[in-house]
């Protein structure tokens, strides 16, 4: 078989990292696993980028950025199968998050499932995102004119273990 470059990392990448996200927001994602910082988007919404997960990670949290105005949102599928829908938590944030947002202790049982906004396949002219399957759904804050917004979701000890060729 022969494999390319992006293909061999991914798949070394599953062998360290435990699972990888395909993963955007719209415009700008700030990317922690049980509170520690993994990366971001680079502000480019249309482009998703890569990330790598410990199999151990317990929770993934992320804080977007959108332009004032414009509908914002958080789009991606993992590699364990789980994906952007109502199983998240969002909750838009005026200045600052609350302190410890992101960490695995966080109390979130007060925050709001995510609102479902639509799927990836370019509906209303909307532009899909290559890489994300087309029925994964956009997330957001219920305000989607939101400026600010952070997403949380626990993960089960299954959901860590698992790896699909989704």
């Amino acid at each position: 078989m022969n494999y390319s470059l992006s293909s061999y990392l991914i798949i070394i990448n599953l062998f360290i990292a435990g699972f990888v996200g395909i993963l955007t927001g719209d415009d700008n994602l700030t990317v922690f696993a049980d509170g520690r910082l993994i990366g971001y988007n680079g502000g480019s919404w249309s482009a998703a980028r890569w990330f790598s997960f410990p199999i151990e990670t317990k929770v993934i949290a992320v804080s977007v950025y959108n332009l004032p105005g414009h509908v914002g949102g958080f789009l991606g599928v993992f590699s364990n199968g789980v994906a952007t829908d109502s199983s998240w938590k969002c909750k838009e944030i005026l200045i600052t998050p609350d302190d410890g947002w992101a960490q695995t202790n966080f109390n979130d049982n007060t925050w709001p499932r995510a609102f479902i906004r639509h799927d990836n396949s370019g509906p209303s002219g909307f532009i899909p995102v290559p890489g994300i399957p087309h029925n994964v759904h956009w997330i957001s804050a219920v305000n989607h004119n939101a400026v600010r917004f952070i997403c949380r979701r626990h993960f089960t000890e299954e959901e860590k273990l698992r790896n699909s060729s989704k």
